[in-house]
């Protein structure tokens, strides 16, 4: 009976450990205001009530003219700069990488309504152009070849890939507050080859969708027509590409079409490439034998820039 009495204690001090654990590791999941662009829990799975929602909620929210900020004559030159582009006129001189870092953080949260970044990404990207001032401070002590070949060229990371700095959380709200304690291997290669890494941007929860929405960071919206899908999994990349927020981005697994179809619906060039052509460690996938980290950009030259700076075994050492 000793035996049992012991037996129960120490059962029931496991169990009072295991709850405290759980109350723990509840506290730390984030707590999310459920977006506004995202159908409201009341519909729950009826189709035909979030196909209205869609229709006469979502299509008719107010949304910024696509001049706002009234952008000069200079800043428009620079949003309409391909990735090459903008490598030439940084090697040449003609820009810095805090003043482009600075342009586009500003026109991303002018147009924080399209929901092309998880949420929790809008109030880190001030630490996009310290890293940019930082750039040029090392280009104008040891010459502009020292943060080749890249830059400083603004590159947002994929929402299900583990990034220092900025949480991501694979698109589920309660994780949206988890920051990484280390990079995914691609952005690792992303910051050796002195890119500016540009938050997280928006998927559907675990990636798992051919359209880009979830409660936390809502809907992401087509840049031609609001009424139409991004596409998904990787619709708030291909979304930021096309409306000129960035010259690249880095895409999700092409396990089911999450390149191919936001490349498609944005107007874009996607590569989804041979398995482990870029390494996918530290970014959640589906399966273990499709998924594949991609690139969208709006021209094909910019996807053999990306290519050549981070694709393949060694890529990036030399910028190190």
């Amino acid at each position: 009976m000793r035996d049992v009495a012991y037996g129960l204690a120490a059962g029931a001090a496991i169990a009072l450990a295991l709850r405290w654990l759980l109350s723990k590791e509840k506290s730390r999941l984030t707590r999310y205001a459920h977006s506004a662009d995202f159908p409201p829990r009341s519909i729950g799975a009826n189709g035909e009530q979030a196909a209205w929602w869609y229709s006469e909620v979502f299509a008719a929210t107010p949304t910024v003219p696509r001049d706002a900020g009234v952008w000069t004559p200079r800043e428009t030159q620079l949003l309409r700069l391909t990735a090459q582009g903008y490598v030439e006129e940084r090697r040449a001189g003609r820009v810095t990488c805090e003043e482009y870092v600075r342009l586009l953080v500003r026109r991303a949260r002018i147009y924080r309504y399209m929901n092309q970044w998880i949420h929790t990404s809008y109030a880190e990207f001030d630490q996009c152009v310290d890293t940019a001032r930082a750039l040029d401070a090392r280009a104008a002590a040891e010459g502009v070849e020292a943060i080749a070949p890249l830059y400083g060229l603004l590159v947002p990371m994929l929402g299900t890939g583990a990034i220092v700095g900025f949480p991501s959380g694979a698109g589920v709200g309660v994780l949206s507050g988890y920051v990484a304690c280390k990079d995914c291997e691609i952005v690792a290669r992303l910051r050796a080859a002195h890119a500016v890494v540009f938050g997280a941007t928006n998927v559907p929860e675990f990636a798992a969708s051919v359209n880009t929405a979830n409660p936390a960071s809502g809907q992401t919206r087509n840049p031609y027509d609001h009424t139409l899908t991004p596409g998904g999994s990787s619709g708030g990349a291909a979304s930021a590409v096309a409306m000129g927020l960035c010259a690249l981005a880095v895409s999700s697994e092409d396990t089911g079409g999450s390149t191919r179809i936001p490349a498609l619906c944005n107007g874009l060039f996607g590569f989804d490439p041979a398995r482990n052509h870029y390494p996918n460690g530290g970014n959640s996938g589906m399966t273990y034998t499709r998924d594949q980290v991609g690139v969208l950009a709006r021209a094909m030259e910019d996807l053999l820039l990306y290519d050549s700076a981070v694709g393949g075994a060694g890529a990036g050492d030399a910028a190190r």
